[in-house]
């Protein structure tokens, strides 16, 4: 066996992993159970002022993947709390694969994920759905996992109602835990989208609104869009690319050359809901748009908080099909509940590696999946949680040095 030198020291991996999905699935969030009827979360985002009717729209919805299977819906856009409704957007499940679908007078586009419950059952995974003209577009964990485009995805969005769980009070509910949600008036780009995940909302996207503004100052660093152009008016000094109706920017300074009532309005997240701080009955929205949100249904949607956390680090050197032990001790408590595992190669070629409690069973964690230099996320074919304290073991096809970053949660 060969000796593999643990260092418990933080890496920028460990610090990315605790602040988003990891951060999640330590903090704990809405928890739906999968069996009330009905069972939801429903925020009211500001009436008919801020319908998204045929404009661009980006959805984002962040929750723990559960494991009972079933016709369901995950997230919603509706015009009413009470009911789905026929001019909307919603996120389901149907046959253990996610659906993105727009329903609506041109027909009613679907964007599939096939097999995504099987695939990510137990694991904390964001979402995004990305409407952007006539194309539609699923994000899994940031990368893109199925588009369509049809002329229905423009259909007119009359979505007053931001709904988690079960569409309406007799709906079958949701098996899942949610963290976050939100949604833009604006498709973010795919860099923005990864942005998202790890930063949240971005300080230029707060205050967003369906308003629009003729005239006045504008608000330094904020992002805005020319709705309507009209000629005689300059927003290139304060930060357009140029002057014409849809063109995007930041603002960089309060004022423009405005006396022709050009229509602009100021694009961002209209909601930004987090389920992970659980103050009372109310959820709190981040957009500063204050549209907090209740919980509904019969019992409600509860609070989950796992009591305790850590990450494991381990590097060192690694020979060629030797199970090395990681940790002198047992490294994993009883319980340790494991979603991600990151391996960063520093030297050498290996091209898979293990991970297990056992000397004798090294792959029960992670088993055989491919590596290559520098870092790597490994698929998990399912979380792992720990039945007793167990040491962690490592195997590589080939010698390497090599750092592992394990995130944790556990309710022991």
């Amino acid at each position: 066996m060969s000796n593999a030198i643990i260092i418990p020291a933080p890496t920028q991996d460990g610090a990315l992993l605790a602040s988003v999905r990891g951060s999640a699935g330590l903090s704990g969030g809405l928890a739906f159970d999968g069996l009330t009827t009905g069972q939801r979360a429903s925020a009211n985002t500001g009436g008919g002022a801020n319908r998204i009717l045929t404009g661009d729209v980006t959805y984002w919805v962040r929750f723990r993947v559960g494991v009972k299977v079933q016709a369901q819906v995950l997230f919603a856009h509706t015009v009413s709390e009470a009911f789905l409704g026929t001019q909307n957007i919603y996120l389901d499940v149907t046959s253990g694969n996610l659906r993105a679908v727009i329903a609506g007078s041109l027909g009613t586009p679907i964007t599939t994920v096939t097999g995504f419950w099987a695939a990510y059952s137990g694991q904390v995974v964001d979402v995004h759905v990305r409407r952007s003209g006539t194309t539609l577009t699923v994000f899994v964990n940031g990368a893109q996992a199925a588009t369509t485009t049809a002329a229905g995805v423009a259909n007119s969005l009359d979505g007053e109602f931001l709904k988690l769980g079960a569409q309406s009070s007799t709906a079958a509910a949701v098996d899942a835990i949610f963290h976050r949600a939100a949604y833009w008036n604006r498709a973010l780009t795919d860099a923005q989208i990864l942005s998202c995940i790890t930063d949240g909302v971005a300080f230029a996207d707060q205050w967003a609104s369906q308003t629009a503004q003729t005239s006045g100052l504008l608000v330094v660093g904020k992002r805005y869009r020319i709705n309507t152009y009209v000629a005689g008016d300059d927003f290139t000094a304060v930060g357009a690319a140029s002057n014409a109706s849809g063109v995007e920017f930041v603002a960089t300074a309060t004022t423009a050359t405005w006396a022709n009532a050009s229509s602009l309005v100021r694009i961002g997240a209209l909601a930004a809901f987090d389920f992970e701080v659980g103050v009372g009955f109310q959820l709190h929205d981040r957009s500063t748009n204050n549209f907090h949100a209740a919980l509904v249904g019969s019992p409600a949607p509860y609070w989950t908080m796992p009591k305790r956390s850590g990450v494991l680090y381990a590097s060192g050197s690694f020979s060629s099909g030797v199970a090395t032990r990681l940790l002198l001790a047992d490294a994993l408590p009883s319980g340790a509940l494991i979603e991600e595992v990151v391996v960063n190669v520093v030297t050498g070629t290996p091209t898979t590696v293990s991970l297990g409690t056992l000397s004798t069973a090294t792959t029960d964690i992670v088993n055989a999946q491919t590596v290559a230099a520098g870092r790597n996320v490994e698929p998990m074919a399912s979380r792992f949680q720990a039945p007793t304290t167990a040491q962690l073991w490592a195997t590589f096809n080939a010698a390497t040095t090599a750092a592992l970053t394990i995130p944790y949660t556990t309710t022991q």
